[in-house]
Parts: structure tokens; sequence; C-alpha cells
């Protein structure tokens, strides 16, 4: 059986990430908030310990491979069809 929690530490740590890890993400706020968007407490939590990560692994799935990703709010102001060309 797998121990998701040190499984997902591994995978965090592999990203980036560092216990007690604060990023500064005032310019992801700003431009937010001019996109028509309002960041409440929650989003800003997370995004000052998880924001900028980028996950690079790959693997099969379940329902759909493991592709990589990249934990930017930004990629929310851009059309679908123009966050991934090709």
């Amino acid at each position: 059986m797998v121990d998701h929690r040190r499984a997902t530490r591994r995978v965090l740590l592999a990203a980036g990430w560092r216990p007690g890890r604060r990023v500064d993400i005032t310019a992801w706020r700003t431009r937010l908030e001019a996109g028509g968007f309002v960041m409440h407490q929650a989003a800003e939590r997370f995004l000052a310990e998880f924001g900028g990560l980028t996950f690079a692994h790959r693997g099969p799935g379940i329902s759909l491979a493991r592709a990589p990703f990249e934990l930017d709010p930004l990629l929310c102001l851009v059309p679908r069809w123009q966050a991934y060309p090709g």
C-alpha cells in the first residue's frame, strides 16, 4: 500500500516546496484583481505556500496519464486554447 503522505511530500519537495515556504503574492494579486478576480484569504495562504511550484512528473494514471503542471494562478487569465499551444 502506498503511504500517500510520504509520496505527496516527496513530490512537493521535488517541485521546490519546503516546510514554511512563503512567497510574495503581491504581483499575482495585482494582476488577478485587474482581471476581475477577488482573492480570498484561503487562496492567499495557498499561493504563498504552493504558488509557482512546477511539478515535472509524468507517468500512468487511472483515467488520465500524469502530466507536468505548474501552480501559476495567472494561467486563469489566458484563454485555455492560448495557454497550451500545439
